[in-house]
């Protein structure tokens, strides 16, 4: 495990706390609300660590606004949609720690040598400031490959060239946005992406986007956003009438 290294019992610091961890089971679903990818993710428990053990916490994501008005732009300039998704497993993992030593518990699943005890080398799930440290480290990666951070969004980077190449990338935790019109700019950044976090999918053109379908008309420039899904979802976990008994005044009059 890259994110963990085995320190000797004997070199711990005088009165160190080991921070307990668990597995966190997810669904990730696609557009007709099938199950598409399961993950299960070990995670530290971050809500027994100390205030002085991190600095920072917040990591910022892309407004929806953002991305309505990024969809907008690719119509009227007629820019190609397409999707990229960082794996997470590996996104954290090769996101640096932030100052402190944190010594971890781990399940029993994991072999720790007998007189050792874990401690983590790099950022992993469930640690206070992991998202921080991850949009930290893609961020300073994106600028320095040739990007620049939109002023009026951090999470909205847009690359120029010369030769009037446009790239513009809208960053939502692992998952990323892109209009672009070039596809040999657009492979190059990809690949080079790709050697510094691992894609958990390919690249691909986009009509699903974080829950929103996205119907484009390069014809007539026109775009329909929905979320039916969402719609649908909504629908089948809200409680019916029929469940309470009686109409609806009885539904009304059990409400909070």
């Amino acid at each position: 495990m890259g994110m963990i290294t085995y320190i000797p019992n004997s070199e711990l610091p005088f009165g160190t706390t080991l921070i307990l961890t668990n597995f966190a089971y997810k669904c990730k679903f696609g557009e007709l609300g099938e199950v598409i990818k399961k993950k299960a993710l070990l995670c530290v428990r971050g809500d027994l660590q100390k205030d002085c053990e991190f600095t920072e916490t917040f990591a910022p994501t892309s407004r929806f606004n953002t991305l309505r008005a990024l969809i907008s732009v690719a119509v009227q300039e007629k820019l190609k949609l397409v999707q990229f998704d960082i794996n997470l497993k590996g996104a954290f993992m090769v996101s640096p720690i932030d100052e402190k030593d944190i010594y971890i518990s781990l399940p029993d699943c994991y072999k720790v040598p007998e007189g050792f005890t874990a401690k983590l080398s790099n950022s992993l799930y469930g640690t206070r400031n992991a998202a921080y440290m991850f949009w930290s480290t893609l961020s300073k990666w994106m600028i320095e490959y040739g990007f620049e951070p939109v002023n009026a969004d951090k999470t909205l980077f847009r690359l120029a060239r010369s030769d009037g190449t446009v790239v513009i990338i809208a960053l939502y935790v692992d998952d990323g946005l892109v209009a672009h019109n070039s596809n040999t700019e657009y492979e190059k950044f990809v690949q080079a992406l790709a050697k510094r976090f691992e894609l958990s999918t390919e690249s691909k053109e986009e009509t699903w986007y974080l829950g929103v379908g996205i119907q484009c008309k390069w014809t007539d420039g026109t775009l329909k956003l929905t979320q039916e899904q969402y719609v649908n979802d909504h629908d089948r976990l809200q409680p019916s009438v029929d469940t309470y008994g009686g109409g609806p005044e009885t539904l009304i009059s059990r409400l909070p």
